[in-house]
């Protein structure tokens, strides 16, 4: 079982204006170092959407310097897409970061 229940966890939640198309950004997060990424744990029953990715920090981190790769990886995924996007980043914390980009 993950550890989910972290404190330290990053919760994201992408909806995309496409649904045929794969929400992929998952693969993108899991490029940076010491976190480790969950997508849609079966034991978290939720709809199709949107979907629910959660980032687990792995050992000594820097919350700043997680979200701030966070933010740069989704603006990678962000330029791979033509459809509407967003990404609600659920800060340890308990703050609330939202990155959107508009179709096209």
């Amino acid at each position: 079982m993950p550890d989910i229940e972290s404190a330290a966890k990053f919760t994201l939640k992408v909806s995309v204006g496409d649904p045929t198309k794969p929400v992929d950004l998952n693969t993108i997060l899991e490029q940076i170092g010491n976190v480790k990424v969950y997508e849609n744990l079966p034991e978290i029953p939720i709809n199709t959407e949107p979907t629910l990715l959660f980032v687990v920090p792995e050992g000594d981190f820097d919350a700043s310097k997680i979200f701030t790769a966070i933010e740069r990886r989704t603006e990678e995924w962000f330029e791979s897409r033509s459809d509407a996007v967003t990404v609600e980043v659920h800060k340890p914390d308990g703050h609330l970061q939202v990155l959107a980009k508009q179709k096209g």
